[in-house]
């Protein structure tokens, strides 16, 4: 008999933090979104010897 209420407190215990965890991780999250300005100058893609400086002994 000891056994059986030890095992049933532990089964509702184990099914109470599932729960929460459960209803966290279903909990709505605060949406945040940042605006960062880009210059121009950030957009250009770099020239090939800028990744293979010794490229240019070749050609």
């Amino acid at each position: 008999m000891a056994k059986s209420k030890v095992r049933l407190f532990l089964a509702v215990i184990v099914l109470a933090l599932s729960l929460a965890v459960l209803i966290w991780a279903f909990w709505p999250l605060v949406r945040e979104s940042r605006v960062l300005p880009i210059p121009p100058a950030d957009l250009q893609l770099p020239t090939p010897e800028t990744f293979f400086p010794g490229l240019r002994m070749y050609f």
